[in-house]
């Protein structure tokens, strides 16, 4: 019998984790204190992306079908998240593309073509090019592509080394750089030699595959903390603690200046992974509530609400300064969410026509 890889109680906090970063990057562009910190939800995605990376690839072992080697297993799962991700990803950059050039007039087609066709790509992050400049969230798409590649590279040459040595001691690296010489927001990071954003794909991708191993333990009864009975309010009391730390984190009350609040920054990562842990541990007394096939298209959402938001956000910028707080934000979530819930059925249905459709 096939394992169950996928929960669809972690897909409402993608799709919540998602309207922080716009609300956060509506606040920083309009000035009102709107989850300062937002931008640590990106590491949510990671974790989540790499936990279901290393599902993908226990079931590919457990099926029999990994007889391919290293390079081309770990290239054969990059290729198919780019695919998954390029529809969606292209859409996006043509839309905002568009919307630089002939409404927002910041940008020429000359330039998109010549200096901006990595992002298009999705292969900003290699470093060989502009970072994301046409829709500047693409580069997370780019980040997890290319890190998928690594941690599924180097899970496929030693499982127990990835997740046992290589994850933490480069955590430790990339974290204490970080720390030391700029903060989890990319655009406050000094730059490397290779995209910063790289970097943490490939770091937190790893925590996912960790928070992967740590979760089959507990299903198998490895890890038991309390009585079986009390199990289900232990979890979802700490869900719910997670949760709203990482929301008072990511909220700042004093709102955000660079260089204040790093630490905060940084216990968020931990509190991630064990909300990660213990959602799809699916011990908790709140996982009933949270799977179903509402949470389900609300996550499928989340990702065409990443991609789309920052076009929405820069027309309001343009034709909103000065309007009322409460109409800009009732605008923004409206149009962004009602957008993205268009793009993501149109592209979905084409995805099923070019890729899924057999003579």
């Amino acid at each position: 019998m096939q394992r169950k890889t996928r929960s669809r109680g972690i897909e409402i906090y993608r799709f919540l984790f998602s309207l922080v970063i716009m609300l956060h990057h509506i606040g920083w562009q309009f000035s009102f204190n709107l989850f300062s910190a937002g931008y640590l939800a990106v590491d949510m995605f990671f974790i989540v992306s790499g936990y279901f990376l290393a599902a993908h690839y226990e079931r590919k072992t457990v099926e029999g079908r990994g007889v391919l080697g290293p390079e081309e297993s770990a290239l054969q799962y990059a290729a198919g998240r780019w695919k998954r991700m390029f529809f969606h990803h292209s859409w996006a950059f043509l839309v905002a593309a568009f919307s630089s050039v002939v409404l927002l007039k910041n940008a020429g087609w000359k330039q998109i073509l010549f200096d901006n066709w990595l992002e298009f790509l999705m292969l900003e992050e290699t470093g060989l090019g502009n970072e994301a400049v046409i829709n500047g969230v693409g580069w997370y798409c780019s980040a997890l592509f290319l890190a998928s590649f690594l941690v599924y590279y180097s899970l496929c040459r030693n499982k127990k080394a990835h997740v046992c040595v290589i994850m933490p001691i480069t955590a430790v690296l990339a974290f204490s750089y970080f720390y030391r010489y700029g903060d989890l927001n990319r655009y406050l990071q000094n730059p490397l030699m290779i995209c910063d954003g790289a970097i943490r794909g490939f770091v937190e991708l790893s925590m996912g595959c960790a928070c992967y191993y740590a979760v089959v333990r507990i299903k198998g009864g490895q890890y038991r903390f309390v009585q079986q009975r009390l199990e289900p309010w232990m979890y979802g009391l700490t869900e719910t603690l997670c949760f709203g730390a990482l929301m008072y984190i990511m909220w700042k009350p004093g709102g955000y200046k660079p260089g204040w609040f790093v630490s905060q920054d940084f216990m968020a990562i931990p509190i991630m992974v064990l909300l990660v842990i213990v959602v799809l541990s699916e011990k908790s007394i709140l996982h009933k509530l949270w799977d179903n096939s509402l949470s389900a298209f609300l996550g499928k959402l989340s990702f065409s609400i990443f991609l789309n938001h920052t076009v929405i956000l820069g027309l309001l910028t343009k034709f909103m300064i000065g309007r009322p707080v409460p109409m800009i934000l009732s605008i923004y979530l409206g149009t962004t969410i009602g957008y993205s819930v268009l793009t993501m059925l149109v592209i979905d249905a084409l995805e099923n026509v070019v890729f899924r459709k057999r003579i």
